[in-house]
């Protein structure tokens, strides 16, 4: 990284600010330049030290640039893509941050490669206690999957890398199938059923009463519902893998309903002593970031989600 000439961060939220503020630790020979559309975001990055300096024109911050970073929503990308395609350097290096791999690994073949021009999709997960607030260490402990493609050069791959260092993360690497796949079930699919509940609860003839005794838990829920255009952007991206996590989903809250109607009092309460280990087990992987060293436990084959999936014990169990 010492050696690049110049770093654009496009998207100066939580990612791109902590982006910047990693590359800012033993710092080499390049200058890191910002850009967002919100003025007070720009700001607030160079106050901080993310950037050395900052720019409205899109086009003229990245046109130099070795290294280009969209942290900015899914939505934004593809049109992005196409104003700085045009003018970026052979030989520069594009990397985005988005949940959805797929779309953007097109556009980047589409618009970037045949110039000669890099890409590497990232993603970057934070562990489940840290704080949303910007800075290198801010998601310390987490995980950064990097979807590269095929010819990939080692440089490449080598600045990345440096970069998860910079933000002590460990890198996970995977293709964009098995990306977006995962990211359905643990970003998507979530988005879903948080949009859908609150539609079931808030179209409801009981809404004004429910409203008053809604608290927390329904906040938690109904707070993955975001900014409307970004959510429909990524679940129409992803729709694919979102849909198959969403079968699964409806059929295991079918025996739910099942073992709720039957009073099935022993499997209800087995399954949910099981799941409660196992938010615990990965909740403590997710903070300590320690996911090999861990064991996972086992599912108890009799319960309700075992039955479902047909799973029976082996012999001699």
């Amino acid at each position: 990284m010492g050696n690049r000439g110049s770093v654009a961060i496009v998207g100066l939220g939580l990612v791109g600010t902590s982006v910047g503020l990693a590359l800012q630790r033993d710092k080499g020979n390049y200058v890191v330049v910002g850009n967002d559309v919100d003025g007070e975001a720009m700001a607030r990055a160079k106050k901080l030290g993310a950037v050395d300096k900052t720019g409205w024109d899109l086009v003229r911050v990245c046109k130099d640039a070795d290294l280009i970073m969209l942290a900015i929503p899914f939505k934004e990308i593809k049109f992005v893509l196409e104003a700085i395609a045009p003018d970026l350097k052979p030989g520069s290096l594009v990397v985005d941050f988005s949940t959805v791999k797929k779309p953007v690994r097109e556009w980047a073949e589409e618009l970037l490669l045949p110039k000669g021009i890099g890409y590497i999709g990232v993603d970057t997960i934070r562990p489940v206690s840290a704080k949303p607030a910007p800075s290198a260490a801010a998601f310390e402990k987490g995980t950064m999957t990097i979807c590269a493609l095929p010819d990939t050069p080692d440089s490449h791959l080598t600045i990345l890398s440096d970069l998860a260092g910079r933000m002590g993360m460990k890198v996970l690497f995977m293709n964009e199938e098995e990306h977006d796949s995962l990211r359905a079930v643990t970003t998507h699919l979530p988005m879903l059923l948080g949009a859908s509940f609150l539609n079931a609860t808030a179209g409801h003839e009981a809404w004004r009463e429910i409203r008053r005794l809604a608290g927390d838990e329904f906040g938690s829920i109904t707070g993955l519902v975001g900014d409307p255009e970004e959510t429909l952007a990524l679940i129409l991206a992803n729709k694919h893998h979102i849909r198959k996590w969403l079968e699964i989903y409806l059929a295991v809250l079918g025996k739910w309903n099942e073992a709720i109607e039957g009073g099935d009092t022993e499997s209800l309460s087995a399954t949910l002593k099981e799941l409660a280990s196992a938010r615990d087990e990965w909740m403590g992987a997710s903070i300590s970031g320690r996911w090999e060293e861990r064991r996972i436990p086992e599912i108890r084959r009799e319960g309700i989600i075992s039955r479902l999936f047909g799973i029976h014990p082996r012999r001699g169990e």
